[in-house]
């Protein structure tokens, strides 16, 4: 009877958040954003035109964007605060939604920012 309640189940630990879609998430975002400053210094590549959202990339078609763009940051200050919101927001949405289902509103909300952007 108590266990159909968040708080009284055994939630595995740690081991439960290796699955966790939050995790990463998180993981991937400090990932990209330690590679955008990686290429600052030594590749130089033109990440803005291939991977961040913009009109001229639209029209030639490069549809990944409106994926690609939801994990670059400005700054360390935008890195952090996105994560923590996403630490404190996604694990409890997640638990409610289950990873699939919240990954799916991840995605979906940040491609329908990106076109009303």
């Amino acid at each position: 009877m108590l266990y159909d309640r968040p708080y009284m189940r055994d939630n595995g630990g740690a081991a439960s958040w290796l699955h966790s879609a939050t995790l990463w998430l998180i993981v991937v975002n400090t990932a990209v954003f330690l590679f955008q400053h990686i290429n600052v210094v030594f590749l130089h590549w033109d990440l803005t035109r291939y991977l961040a959202l913009n009109t001229e990339g639209m029209r030639h078609g490069y549809l990944w964007q409106l994926v690609t763009f939801q994990f670059l940051h400005a700054g360390g200050w935008h890195l952090v605060f996105n994560l923590l919101a996403l630490y404190w927001f996604g694990r409890p949405v997640e638990e409610a939604l289950g990873s699939g289902r919240f990954l799916e509103a991840y995605f979906a909300s940040g491609i329908t920012g990106g076109l009303l952007q």
